[in-house]
């Protein structure tokens, strides 16, 4: 297992998370194969699942996290797709602690190695918060590798609430127990809460694991109207981090061939409190892609 001590405060937390990783993966709801992928930034861990013959979908986490808060998900999407978790690298998983810088196309490169590494040409992307600005990267600076987008309230449409932000701060600074909760209640929506293995994954994070802060700002209009793949986006309308309203006028501002929505009950933890209308929306975007 890759050494990622680098990346968190302590070698102790480091060695919590990692048991909790290989405890959750214990009790992972489908039949999984861990994969090691070589790239120039260093190994990237993944999880697939699925049949071998099934179309690909690669699945990208937000920040401070890791491939497994697909946990809700995985066992919907991998009746039909290949699914390819990964842990970003940087992040809270089992990959190389390496951190390209968020400006030019460093993290797009990476992914272009990760589809090098599994022998796709084209993929299929998933991506939620973080993962969904990777994807827009990718589809900017790689478009001969998009075959199609769903983005879950993804980071680079509009500027972060000042709210969430302050929240952010504080418990970076500060993370107690009040303020892991804090975050914890606000990121799914009134009616939802976050499922005990996200929070017990977050709260080690938030506790333990040195997380990129860097602003991720709204990515150029130019930029995005480059964009050919087919994409679709869903935005709880109680998100914390990013107001949804603006997100999806955006979208369709600049975004050509975007399906664009607010998805109600439903905060930034999007795929935890619908899964079920990330599966739907999954299955229309690219069930009949073969």
């Amino acid at each position: 297992m890759l050494n990622n001590a680098s990346l968190y405060r302590s070698p102790d937390g480091y060695q919590a998370m990692m048991r909790t990783y290989r405890a959750q993966l214990a009790t992972w709801p489908v039949p999984f194969q861990e994969l090691t992928l070589q790239t120039r930034f260093g190994p990237t861990h993944a999880l697939v699942s699925g049949p071998e013959e099934a179309t690909p979908l690669i699945l990208l986490h937000g920040l401070a996290a890791n491939a497994l808060i697909w946990r809700p998900n995985i066992a919907a999407l991998s009746r039909h797709f290949r699914t390819i978790a990964l842990d970003i690298i940087g992040d809270a998983g089992m990959s190389a602690p390496t951190r390209p810088s968020t400006q030019g196309r460093g993290y797009c490169d990476w992914l272009c190695d990760v589809l090098d590494a599994l022998d796709l040409q084209r993929a299929n992307i998933v991506g939620i918060s973080l993962g969904g600005w990777l994807a827009l990267k990718l589809a900017i600076h790689a478009p001969e590798r998009v075959a199609g987008l769903l983005l879950l309230c993804p980071a680079g449409l509009v500027p972060y609430r000042l709210s969430f932000a302050l929240r952010a701060i504080g418990v970076t600074l500060f993370p107690r127990e009040a303020t892991i909760e804090d975050i914890a209640r606000v990121l799914s929506a009134p009616k939802c809460k976050l499922p005990p293995e996200d929070y017990e994954l977050l709260a080690l994070s938030l506790r333990y694991h040195r997380s990129k802060m860097v602003p991720l700002l709204p990515l150029a209009a130019a930029d995005l109207n480059t964009i050919q793949a087919p994409t679709a986006l869903l935005v709880g309308e109680h998100d914390c981090i990013f107001d949804a309203v603006a997100m999806v006028e955006r979208a369709r501002q600049t975004i050509p061939n975007i399906e664009a929505r607010v998805v109600p009950d439903a905060g930034h933890a999007l795929n935890s409190d619908q899964p079920a209308v990330v599966h739907e929306q999954t299955l229309a975007m690219f069930g009949s892609v073969h």
